[in-house]
């Protein structure tokens, strides 16, 4: 018997037929098929088979056989592990590990023979987590850059309202540089005036005082 380990958390129910509920069905509907034949109401004129015990034990235990294995397949691609004994311990949904151990000699042997020893599934599980890992970083990622974005959308109107008075401010600073170099302009044309009013007063006294000179 394989080597017990603490009771994990059991796959969710599902709609479709447990492995136990479909083997009651057969049992079931195998009932009734011998009832009728028994009542004689099924085709009399049919020849009976002659009953075979051993044939009839065989066929029983390859049912429960495929049974079990389906349970094995079933539980494993619910789960992504193959199932231990004490996940089917008094689990009515499941074949009893005392059934499968009594079918396959062992449970290992079982578990060997059903293929989920080497499965690609623990495999192909652990690719499925890692790409939801990396989605949900993907995803925090998006969600911060997001955030990002709109913490700038909401500075907008703050850095319009600077630039406005980075603007106004730039503005009159154009403006005052204008009105210096007007008032510039305005000195450097009154210097030129009174220069050239001095040059004309000084020919005049260089006139002026030319002509005494001349008559005596």
């Amino acid at each position: 018997m394989a080597k017990q380990r603490k009771a994990r958390a059991k796959p969710p129910k599902q709609a479709e037929p447990t492995v136990s509920q479909q083997r009651q069905a057969y049992y079931e509907a195998r009932a009734r098929r011998s009832a009728l034949e028994e009542l004689g109401l099924l085709d009399a004129e049919r020849q009976r088979a002659t009953p075979d015990a051993r044939a009839a034990t065989e066929a029983l235990d390859s049912f429960d056989r495929l049974m079990a294995l389906y349970g094995i397949c079933r539980w494993a691609a619910m789960t992504g592990e193959p199932p231990e004994p004490s996940d089917w311990q008094d689990d009515k949904d499941w074949p009893a590990p005392e059934t499968v151990e009594a079918l396959f000699g062992s449970w290992d042997a079982a578990l060997e023979e059903a293929g989920v020893l080497d499965s690609a599934i623990p495999a192909l599980l652990e690719r499925v987590a890692d790409a939801q890992r990396e989605l949900t970083r993907r995803g925090e990622e998006l969600e911060k850059r997001a955030r990002r974005l709109e913490e700038e959308a909401q500075r907008i109107p703050e850095l319009e309202r600077q630039m406005e008075r980075h603007k106004a401010v730039r503005e009159e600073a154009d403006a005052r540089a204008r009105q210096v170099e007007a008032e510039r302009d305005r000195l450097v044309a009154e210097r030129d005036e009174a220069r050239r009013r001095a040059d004309e007063a000084q020919a005049r006294a260089a006139a002026a005082s030319a002509v005494p000179a001349a008559a005596a």
